[in-house]
């Protein structure tokens, strides 16, 4: 039904509760099923409509009596017996539609992002295999990178005591471990694609060199937060024999952003690297 269409109707002199039968059973499967096809999107919403027309127009019609519920048709299970067709359609149904929404959805990780991040998070797991992954994994990314660079730039004003200062720099590590987590993830789905594809060294090169400036950045602000972490605030002897190794990080840390930013000019959106 995937790739065909089918049209079904039931036609004849019935009482309500036959209708009522048979609205259930056809509009469950046209509700459905019917949607899978670019012409059958745009009649279903139509049948739908029909259906639930010709139902309110037969809620008019009296109960059979005794002589209609005594009939042949009666006798057959027309009338009777369909609980367990609608309960089936109603769970295949079900199990449809949470397959279609699981893999759409999956396809649009920014809007469930912001309705289901855990769900999000729990669907791009792993490393990237598809677009939606990649995309994921890429917001993910920078919106680590935004969140550190501004705890980190906002850690230590002028007036800030350094211890102070010391935990608002600690308060950074949830962003800069979410940095790594994706960073690691991107670093492994590249890796898989020089495996299994002949990338030219035009892209292979400054793109190897992007994740070593990433892997090299994210290095470098972790070790400084181990140093401020290993630092007690309320001694001051252990304040100043940390503070030759925070002036050390601090032009590491230079360098680092220094080249990561070179290295991402190298694989922006005109370089060759725009296909893989």
């Amino acid at each position: 039904m995937v790739f065909s269409r089918s049209h079904s109707e039931i036609t004849g002199n019935f009482c309500r509760r036959c209708i009522r039968k048979y609205f259930k059973s056809y509009t469950l499967t046209t509700l459905f099923l019917g949607w899978w096809g670019l012409i059958s999107f745009i009649v279903t919403p139509f049948m739908l409509l029909f259906n639930i027309v010709d139902y309110l127009r037969a809620l008019s019609l009296p109960e059979p009596d005794i002589a209609a519920m005594d009939s042949p048709l009666a006798a057959s299970g027309i009338v009777t017996g369909g609980d367990r067709s609608f309960k089936f359609k109603v769970i295949y149904g079900v199990i449809i539609w949470t397959i279609a929404l699981v893999l759409l959805l999956q396809e649009a990780p920014k809007m469930l992002e912001k309705y289901a991040p855990k769900f999000n998070a729990y669907l791009h797991s792993g490393t990237p295999t598809t677009e939606a992954d990649i995309d994921y994994r890429t917001d993910h990314l920078l919106k680590a990178f935004e969140a550190y660079g501004s705890l980190v730039g906002a850690a230590c004003p002028e007036k800030a005591s350094f211890k102070q200062c010391r935990a608002q720099m600690l308060n950074a590590r949830p962003a800069l471990d979410d940095m790594g987590i994706q960073y690691k993830a991107m670093e492994n789905a590249w890796a898989t694609e020089k495996r299994e594809r002949s990338i030219p060294d035009s892209c292979k090169i400054p793109m190897d060199q992007y994740f070593s400036s990433i892997d090299g950045y994210w290095t470098t602000e972790d070790r400084a937060l181990k140093i401020f972490a290993s630092i007690d605030p309320d001694s001051k002897d252990s304040i100043r024999t940390a503070l030759p190794q925070l002036q050390q990080i601090q032009a590491q840390e230079d360098g680092a952003t220094e080249k990561l930013q070179k290295a991402a000019q190298g694989v922006s959106a005109g370089s060759p690297c725009k296909d893989y």
